[in-house]
């Protein structure tokens, strides 16, 4: 969370509203929590802390329901900012009609969640009028390029993924995500957009939910609070 956090306010263009929906498992871990939070006390940054799994839902469905600005996009704590990011992109489209994402460029042409290789769609012309940006259209992609309903970095209306939470049943940020996808077919005619050079990255170093089994490292949490507390 605090590299996610960290390299997120380096890299953007002006300051942006940030939720952290979270679920400490200890009180050693809360007491991290609270260091990061007191590290970046000067952002605006709206803390909510979940107690329960039962309780994620609920609380997901509240954050929503308080956002004011037009558009949202959700991020996971595994992922890190690698480039800058102009916050103007984020109104330039229409998402009745596009989805920005900030993960996908066209380098892209392994799948790391099903351990294959994918094709790059072609790419269309004269969409997107930006030097730094290619655009597709989701249903003509395959596996990432396939896969319009992202919590990684994926732009999308608030008033219109708030409707589809509260409609969804899911109890953490994969079967969220998971659920998600009985929606696809509203959004795989629409189009892709992302930068020639991604903004965000995946560190998927570790796994600590339980109800999916996706691919990942193995360095367990304890020995990266141990660092942390350690100072780094």
């Amino acid at each position: 969370l605090h590299s996610l956090l960290y390299s997120f306010y380096e890299n953007i263009s002006k300051p942006l509203k940030v939720h952290i929906l979270y679920r400490p498992t200890s009180e050693a871990y809360q007491v991290a929590y609270n260091q990061v939070f007191e590290i970046f006390k000067d952002r605006e940054l709206n803390v909510v802390k979940q107690f329960d799994k039962s309780d994620f839902k609920p609380k997901l469905i509240d954050i929503l329901s308080s956002i004011k600005t037009k558009n949202v996009f959700f991020l996971v704590d595994d992922i890190i900012f690698k480039d800058k990011l102009d916050v103007e992109d984020l109104d330039k489209f229409d998402t009745r009609d596009f989805i920005l994402t900030l993960r996908m460029a066209p380098n892209f042409t392994r799948c790391y969640t099903s351990n294959t290789d994918q094709k790059v769609p072609q790419f269309i012309k004269d969409i997107v009028n930006d030097d730094d940006k290619v655009c597709w259209v989701w249903e003509d992609g395959e596996f990432d390029w396939n896969y319009p309903l992202s919590v990684d970095g994926h732009l999308f209306s608030t008033k219109e993924i708030l409707i589809l939470s509260k409609n969804t049943d899911f109890n953490t940020p994969n079967s969220y995500e998971g659920n998600l996808q009985l929606y696809r077919y509203l959004f795989t005619g629409r189009y892709g957009v992302c930068y020639k050079d991604s903004k965000i990255i995946n560190l998927p170093i570790n796994r600590v939910n339980t109800d999916t089994g996706n691919i990942s490292g193995n360095i367990d949490q304890a020995f990266l609070l141990e660092q942390w507390n350690n100072g780094l």
